[in-house]
Order: C-alpha cells, then structure tokens, then sequence
C-alpha cells in the first residue's frame, strides 16, 4: 500500500467513526396499562339514587304548577256571571267558568249557565288550580241523590265489568294508572244524569264514562261498594237477537 493510499485510509476511517456520524438507537417508550379497579356494588348505588333523585325533583319542578283533572258534585248556592258557588260535602267551592265550558242538562241537551237556578244538583269536570280554585269546563245537571260525608265520587272510565262477580274495574280521568275495584250491592243502581234508571249489564261496558259514588269496603282491603253509578255516555242501544 503507497504512501498515500494509507492516508486516504485513515481518512475516510475517521469519517464514519466521528460520533457526529455514527447511528444512535432510539429507544422506544414502553406504554403500561394499569387495569381500572372494578366501581364497588355501594358506589353504583348511590350513583342510581342521586339520578333517582334528580328526576324526582325534575318531575315534581315540572308537574308543581300544572292543574289537576277532578270531579266535583254538589248543589247550586249561587249564580253569579261567569262564577258558579256550590256545596259540597268538603264545603263551599266556587267554579270558573268561560265560553268554552259546556252545560248538559238532564236531558242530555246542551245548555247555558243562565238556566241554572240555585238548588240545582250538577256534576262539574274540569282542572283544580294550584291555588285550590276550580276552572269547570263540563257541568251536567243531575237530579240525583248526593254523597254523603263518608262517600266519594269518581268519575272515569270503566275498564272491566264482571256479571259473575259484580264488580267494576274503574280507571279515574284525573289519573290513568289508578284503578278502583268497585263491587255492586244488591241496591246498585245506574242512571242517567236525570235519574232515569238503566239497565247494569248493558250500560256498564268496557270505555263507559261514568261518575260513581262509592264509599270504603270494611270487607276487602283497596276495594269500594256503589249504590249508585251515573251514566255519562250516550245510552247504549241492546244488540238485537239474531
């Protein structure tokens, strides 16, 4: 090897040896996943209970402020404009009314608030305001017997109707996810608005508006007895024999 062969050797040694030139490794972090711990049984359930909650306050925010349907029987004490006042078992109570409401008279034809005279029995549907007064938007005149203090009056539509049993499966207007059980006595009797008495098997069918008086059963727990149910739908025509 020439003289100059080996400095050119040296040379070009040193290049690809400088540090400046040499290949590093680059090192590769190493990702470690660390497992969640399980949420125990009692956390899940207090997380359930405050969102229970929480809807509960939303649904009472919500509902608070809004009127309730309701049923109310009683008799005229006064007349006066658009205000009605009738006495109830529970008291005095004042109606609203407005050009919306309808009167039915016991006859089943529409009337006006200007024929109805103090002594008038009536049947007033409609929404108890949250400052406890009443805005009527149905009233029927009846001529029928009124609670006493130990009955109530509903008024919804039957459900079911058992001959063999004699009992009424009710559902409120005011509220649908309730049911009353409502078994008839051998004084039931059902009728018209003006008293005019029906037939039980015909009238009590499945989808019938009725208002019924009915009082607790010492005999049965969740279940009432009636001695009189009024019809609030247009009669029932019996179906023929074939």
């Amino acid at each position: 090897m020439t003289h100059l062969s080996l400095i050119f050797f040296v040379l070009l040694s040193a290049i690809f040896t400088s540090p400046a030139n040499a290949l590093t490794k680059i090192s590769t972090p190493t990702l470690t996943l660390t497992p969640l711990s399980p949420t125990p049984q009692s956390e899940i359930q207090k997380i359930r209970q405050a969102v229970q909650e929480k809807v509960r306050e939303k649904l009472d925010e919500i509902t608070r402020d809004q009127p309730l349907k309701r049923g109310i029987i009683g008799t005229v004490s006064r007349v006066a404009d658009t205000r009605i006042t009738i006495d109830t078992v529970g008291g005095s109570k004042e109606l609203s009314t407005d050009p919306n409401t309808v009167y039915i008279d016991s006859k089943r034809n529409k009337s006006s608030i200007d024929k109805i005279q103090v002594g008038q029995g009536v049947l007033c549907l409609g929404y108890l305001q949250p400052d406890n007064s009443f805005d009527a938007k149905r009233i029927v005149f009846i001529s029928t017997p009124l609670p006493t203090s130990s009955n109530r009056l509903v008024v919804g539509r039957i459900a079911d109707f058992s001959q063999s049993t004699s009992v009424v499966l009710l559902i409120p207007k005011q509220n649908k996810d309730l049911q009353y059980q409502i078994k008839l006595t051998s004084k039931t009797t059902v009728s018209t608005p003006a008293n005019q008495e029906l037939d039980i098997n015909t009238t009590l069918k499945p989808g019938h508006l009725v208002a019924a008086i009915i009082s607790p059963d010492p005999k049965a727990i969740k279940t009432y007895t009636t001695n009189k149910i009024i019809s609030l739908s247009p009669p029932v025509s019996p179906t023929p024999s074939p």
